[in-house]
């Protein structure tokens, strides 16, 4: 059995030119790919409900630690998630906090529809 790879044609190629941009060689390249992509040490490759559970409990913290916890929401995707898991966490614990969302004059007019419909519908 053979602990060799050969690789050839745009893939190779394109190896060959990003090692060679970084100064790295070819197999100094791959291996650094490799090492960045253990799951170890890339959440981003963690599977998603091992991310909520690690969101839920870093949430679950700051409510117990924090006297008047905050969320500041902008109406967007993303914090709309946490405002959720936040909602979500706090629900469970019986625990309160406050949200806070700024208009700095520059939101899109459906932006400021769905926060109003969301402050109407979870309080």
């Amino acid at each position: 059995m053979s602990n060799s790879l050969c690789l050839s044609g745009s893939i190779a190629k394109r190896i060959l030119e990003l090692a060679d941009s970084l100064g790295l060689s070819p197999e100094d390249y791959i291996n650094a790919l490799l090492e960045r992509a253990i799951p170890k040490r890339r959440v981003d490759l963690m599977p998603l409900g091992f991310k909520v559970k690690v969101a839920e409990t870093v949430v679950e913290a700051a409510l117990e630690t924090f006297r008047r916890p905050l969320v500041v929401w902008s109406g967007g995707k993303d914090s709309t998630v946490v405002l959720h898991l936040v909602r979500s966490v706090a629900g469970r614990l019986g625990k309160g906090f406050d949200v806070v969302f700024i208009d700095h004059y520059m939101h899109f007019e459906e932006t400021l529809e769905f926060v109003k419909k969301v402050a109407e519908e979870w309080g």
